[in-house]
């Protein structure tokens, strides 16, 4: 009776406990398995009860004038699955993980972007700051060739090397084949989105 139920932010602090199903936990562990409390009280807690907490008494009641949002749920199935909340410890491992890895991989990764400098400059023997803005299309095509999923979580480095790779045989391919330079960059287009569709639907699979 002196509590109030409540939820977090939904994870913005991975250091924090985050039981943002709180409600259908409530509904279908302590109302329904254990009978802790009545259906009607706990929709009472959900709603009214938080409601004047904050002094908003025509709030969190359903009466003819007052705005509600009504959500429509059956009692004997509603209920939240077995992961249902991230605890500290679980947390406090992704963050470490996170700051571990990711000063790493931009160290690596400006070590990278100096060294194609580098290379770009003793090609040409100039450099201006706009050099760069035509290799856009390539390193989003070596990206997706190389088998990364634009959704995140799938990848590796070897597979972006093979995709560049593959994708400069391509381009030098249409370059000594006389392709028009326009053409040349609506066949790279499609192939792109032909790669693009391709993770798309290997990702839908897994």
């Amino acid at each position: 009776p002196a509590s109030q139920l409540g939820l977090s932010d939904a994870g913005a602090h991975a250091s924090q406990l985050c039981d943002a199903c709180a409600p259908t936990h409530l509904l279908g562990h302590w109302v329904r398995e254990k009978g802790a409390l009545t259906l009607e009280e706990a929709v009472r807690q959900l709603t009214s009860q938080g409601a004047d907490t904050f002094g908003l008494h025509d709030r969190g009641r359903l009466a003819p004038g007052l705005a509600a949002d009504v959500t429509v749920f059956d009692p004997d199935v509603v209920g939240c699955g077995e992961n249902h909340a991230l605890y500290i410890n679980e947390a406090t491992r992704f963050f470490n993980m996170v700051k571990d890895v990711c000063p790493r991989a931009f160290t690596v990764a400006g070590g990278l972007y100096g060294v194609a400098t580098l290379v770009l400059i003793s090609q040409l023997g100039v450099s201006y700051p706009t050099t760069g803005n035509a290799y856009t299309l390539t390193a989003l095509a070596a990206i997706v060739i190389g088998g990364i999923a634009l959704q995140g979580g799938k990848g590796s480095a070897l597979g972006i090397f093979l995709g560049a790779i593959m994708f400069g045989l391509i381009n030098n391919s249409l370059i000594v084949t006389g392709v028009n330079p326009f053409w040349r960059d609506v066949t790279l287009g499609f192939i792109i989105l032909f790669a693009v569709m391709f993770s798309g639907m290997i990702s839908k699979n897994d």
